[in-house]
């Protein structure tokens, strides 16, 4: 899942496993395992308080420079 995650957002793996923790994938993988990926993904964002933006580089780095007060 986190290598689907990667490929299909265009993260890096170390983002994705810092967004789900290996420890909520055990927790869940009898109930995602025979699932569509979309929907795990979408499920998976949900359960973390998480829309797609979280994958969006741009707006990652907006809010990082928002943050610093230098934007």
């Amino acid at each position: 899942m986190y290598r689907y995650i990667s490929y299909t957002r265009e993260s890096t793996t170390k983002f994705v496993m810092n967004l789900f923790s290996y420890k909520q994938l055990n927790d869940v993988y009898y109930s995602f395992h025979t699932q569509d990926p979309e929907w795990c993904v979408k499920n998976l964002l949900e359960m973390n308080g998480q829309s797609e933006e979280i994958f969006d580089n741009n707006l990652r780095l907006k809010a990082v420079i928002s943050a610093k007060g230098e934007y």
